[in-house]
């Protein structure tokens, strides 16, 4: 299984450093709906206003509060039959490593460069805003073009290619998402995210709300119900 997390870090970079026009170019393209993804300086550049929110356990992973509130609220917006079953969520830096590892070796030949493209020092994962989820039916995984972590011609998510059972399946779990509050990182059908910078860049907020967590500050929440399968 190639592993591979090359959507925006997360990670800070200069605020004295102004966009070159080649990324103020394709900004505004993204804008106008002529290009789907922002360039990742645009993502980087933001600020984190850090709301303290903690972890809590959502279907064997560790998320946040507030997602893990509003996956409740996406399953309960799907039609019958339907679930959302997340694989991936909070990532410390040690995991974040591993995968890192796990690129290289995938990828001897490799440059640095390569594999930083490959997978991010930091991403959206380590701040527990950022899940990747499917879209389950009757029990098992919904066809939705392309299987989770299998990079193909059909992996972005308003990929030409894809059967009418595959494109009603996305549209499913988009509208669900994106009712609760989620943002999309559009390169994968699956990455989601609430409350950090890519949610902040794509949602035209002024600041992310989640920043990257050092350790796993649970929290009991027993509110939250509906975690399905």
């Amino acid at each position: 299984m190639k592993v591979t997390d090359n959507h925006p870090t997360g990670a800070d970079v200069s605020r004295n450093r102004s966009p070159t026009l080649r990324e103020r170019w394709n900004a505004l393209l993204c804008r106008l709906g002529v290009r789907q993804v922002l360039p990742a300086y645009y993502v980087n550049r933001l600020g984190v206003e850090e709301c303290g929110e903690g972890l809590v356990e959502w279907q064997g992973v560790w998320v946040r509060e507030g997602v893990a509130k509003r996956l409740a609220r996406a399953g309960e917006l799907l039609p019958p039959g339907f679930s959302i079953q997340v694989r991936s969520g909070f990532r410390d830096e040690a995991e974040q490593r591993q995968l890192q590892e796990e690129a290289r070796r995938a990828a001897p030949r490799a440059g640095e460069a390569d594999l930083a493209r490959r997978i991010a020092r930091q991403s959206g994962h380590q701040t527990g805003g950022a899940v990747d989820v499917v879209l389950r039916r009757d029990g098992q995984v919904a066809d939705c073009g392309s299987e989770y972590l299998g990079f193909t011609p059909t992996t972005a998510s308003h990929a030409r290619g894809l059967t009418p059972s595959q494109r009603r399946n996305r549209q499913i779990l988009f509208a669900a998402m994106r009712g609760t509050g989620f943002v999309n990182y559009p390169f994968e059908w699956w990455h989601w995210a609430y409350g950090d910078r890519l949610w902040a860049a794509y949602g035209r907020h002024p600041a992310a709300i989640y920043g990257p967590i050092g350790g796993r500050r649970k929290m009991k929440c027993c509110e939250i119900t509906g975690e399905g399968t």
